[in-house]
């Protein structure tokens, strides 16, 4: 099930013991609300990490992830720790010549 204590092993835990209990939640830009269940949030980062194994993700490659701060980055974030890689967070705020030190600097192949 994972190394007990780390973040992943406790939300494949809740995904396994609380399925439909509301995990993230996120509004829109209109004031809208919209959440996912922890069985989503678990099934979303498995295939996420197993998207980036097939892209040729190794452990310890770096991921660069650019984004505004929302669901799908978090996503996307621990889908990248799944597959035990590590991200690099960029956001659109940067300039891209911030952006391209960061990816450079992180040795992101993906």
């Amino acid at each position: 099930m994972g190394q007990k204590g780390t973040l992943l092993y406790w939300m494949r835990k809740w995904a396994t013991e609380y399925p439909a209990e509301d995990a993230l939640h996120e509004r829109d830009n209109h004031g809208t609300w919209s959440s996912i269940n922890w069985a989503e949030y678990w099934s979303s980062v498995r295939h996420i990490g197993k998207g980036l194994i097939a892209l040729g993700l190794e452990p310890g490659d770096t991921v660069a992830l650019v984004g505004a701060n929302q669901m799908n980055w978090v996503l996307c974030q621990h889908g990248i720790n799944a597959a035990q890689g590590i991200p690099a967070p960029l956001y659109p705020t940067l300039l891209p010549e911030q952006m391209e030190y960061i990816v450079g600097n992180a040795k992101s192949r993906i």
